[in-house]
């Protein structure tokens, strides 16, 4: 998967944001219900699954707005504050 070459090279991008409003690569996965790059992003050691876009949204708002729910179930099970 391009997601794990990306972030064995460069695992300190992983919560650079994408976009002028803030959204990260988990962000943009979990909006787009992207299970297999969640999973990828989450077991990097820099994720922060609580990184906030502009709007203070978190990857799992994004998920729970579109349904994904088993993106929701991941973020869910890394983190205890997550929300």
């Amino acid at each position: 998967m391009v997601v794990n070459a990306i972030l064995s090279c460069r695992p300190h991008d992983a919560n650079v944001n994408l976009l002028v409003n803030g959204m990260s690569a988990l962000h943009m996965a979990a909006l787009n219900g992207h299970v297999d790059v969640v999973k990828a992003l989450l077991n990097s050691e820099d994720i922060d699954p609580l990184l906030k876009d502009e709007e203070g949204r978190t990857a799992l708002e994004f998920a729970e707005i579109k349904g994904h729910e088993g993106v929701m179930a991941l973020l869910k099970e890394k983190c205890d504050g997550c929300n």
